[in-house]
């Protein structure tokens, strides 16, 4: 998913690495067709760079979602795949006969998108139409959905006017009607597993390096994923992998 907001993360994050700790970070390929995005913001974002610790390459392997299908990397016209984003999900296939996982090691910021103080930010997405979006979980590590109240607390929902907690946005009574699907979906290998917006499944957890399928039902939202619960707690939790 590009959008204007994501590209702005990037240059933001991009603006303040003079004066930010770089780390290295990993993003793990499965080896048959992984769901995956970086869990850092790459200092090169570009896809032929990132892969360069790889034995791999993006080249007609990687697939961005454009709303209405999957568009894959030709190294031929890059320009129009655009560079790796913090917060966009991807999809990778291995070359057949590849049966193991593969890194992806880059160098990048610590942790989420940090402001002008260097403090970690709520990640926030755009979704202008409804229907289907591949997104990325945006922080290095795994982070509760949800602080107990089994509302999807800690990812809010807004139309510009009104800010809905998870749980509230998949409600008929949202204004308009229903804004989003209570469920997100991670690629497990094998199949599709759920994420509930009451924290009920898959540990309650969105999973640092995972992509996650998320489905809106009106127009001109956004989604954010916040760096504090409510109570001021972080919402992330020890990276651990599903």
């Amino acid at each position: 998913m590009k959008t204007l907001g994501l590209v702005l993360v990037l240059v933001l994050a991009l603006g303040v690495c003079g004066f930010a700790q770089t780390v290295n970070s990993t993003m793990n390929m499965q080896h048959n067709v992984s769901m995956l995005c970086v869990k850092n913001v790459p200092i090169d974002p570009n896809p032929e760079d990132l892969f360069d610790s790889s034995n791999y390459a993006p080249d007609y392997s990687m697939f961005v979602w454009n709303g209405g299908g999957y568009f894959e990397y030709d190294p031929g016209n890059p320009t129009v795949f655009g560079n790796i984003l913090l917060g966009t999900g991807y999809v990778y296939n291995l070359p057949k006969g590849v049966n193991s996982d593969s890194d992806v090691i880059f160098t990048a910021l610590p942790d989420g998108v940090p402001d002008a103080s260097g403090n970690k930010t709520d990640m926030y997405f755009s979704f202008p139409k409804a229907g289907n979006y591949l997104i990325g979980c945006p922080f290095a590590n795994n982070l509760n959905i949800d602080d107990g109240d089994q509302n999807g607390t800690n990812v809010l929902w807004t139309n510009g006017s009104v800010t809905l907690q998870w749980g509230d946005a998949c409600d008929s009574g949202a204004p308009g009607g229903q804004w989003c699907n209570p469920v997100m979906q991670r690629w497990n290998g094998g199949g599709y597993t759920n994420l509930w917006n009451d924290g009920s499944s898959d540990s309650g957890l969105m999973y640092a390096g995972s992509a996650y399928w998320v489905t809106t039902y009106q127009p001109n939202l956004a989604m954010i994923i916040c760096a504090k619960d409510p109570n001021g707690n972080p919402t992330e939790v020890s990276s651990v992998n599903p």
